[in-house]
């Protein structure tokens, strides 16, 4: 949900990641009960314009991981809540260029404590630094057809020196009512990001108020294809 106001713009957002239940079974391979693990993710975002060339934007958010147990369980499960604040700017240097340069640092904030302080979790701090160009601007003089190409590193930032590339295009049809159609590729030399490194591709529509997307990796190197999540986002403005 967002609200452009005088000042700036406001956003509100939520996502759940649902991972999925398992059963938990005794040595005779009998059904005990089963696992349910959930993380929920409640976003308040904000954004400005400072002067001609350049907007700034905050997120700040409330991150939760729940384990829940139904059955015969040992313990009761999991609970653990931590909060997170993004900050980042964009530049727009030139006037008559269809040319942006952004950089921020997203997921800063405490630890993730589950069981106790000694073994809470660091949250995955990054900078990330990018630039976008409008490739058919120079080439087409129709503002109905927008093609954006964008490459971005991002590296961790408590332990710079093994950045992650990002490689992506976005094409645009339309002025009030648009199409976007998206693609990307991720390559990294960090393993835990090699197993989702790839393609992906993304379909969107903007229509008056109102925003849908849909995205899926086509890699199908970190999950079999018959479970490779599809994201769906859904966006009003008012």
């Amino acid at each position: 949900m967002i609200n452009r106001g005088r000042i700036g713009t406001f956003g509100i957002s939520y996502q759940l990641l649902n991972i999925g239940d398992q059963e938990l079974r005794d040595i005779d391979n009998r059904v005990l009960g089963s696992i349910s693990v959930r993380s929920h993710l409640g976003v308040a975002s904000f954004a400005t314009r400072i002067g001609r060339a350049l907007q700034a934007g905050l997120n700040f958010k409330l991150v939760q991981f729940r384990l829940s147990c139904r059955g015969q369980c040992v313990d009761g499960g999991i609970d653990a809540t931590t909060y997170a604040v993004d900050a980042g700017v964009q530049l727009e240097p030139v006037s008559n260029q269809p040319l942006r340069f952004g950089a921020m640092i997203v997921h800063a904030g405490p630890r993730l404590q589950v069981v106790n302080a000694e073994q809470a979790d660091p949250l995955p701090t990054r900078l990330r630094v990018a630039a976008a160009y409008e490739i058919l601007d120079r080439l087409l003089d129709n503002p109905n057809f927008r093609l954006w190409a964008s490459l971005e590193m991002e590296d961790r930032w408590r332990d710079l020196g093994s950045p992650t590339w990002r490689l992506g295009a976005e094409l645009a049809a339309g002025q009030s009512e648009v199409l976007f159609v998206r693609a990307g590729y991720v390559y990294s030399t960090i393993e835990e990001v090699r197993q989702t490194e790839g393609a992906a591709v993304g379909l969107g529509l903007r229509y008056e108020r109102f925003d849908l997307g849909i995205a899926r990796s086509v890699t199908g190197r970190s999950l079999g294809p018959e479970s490779e999540p599809v994201y769906l986002t859904f966006g009003l403005a008012f």
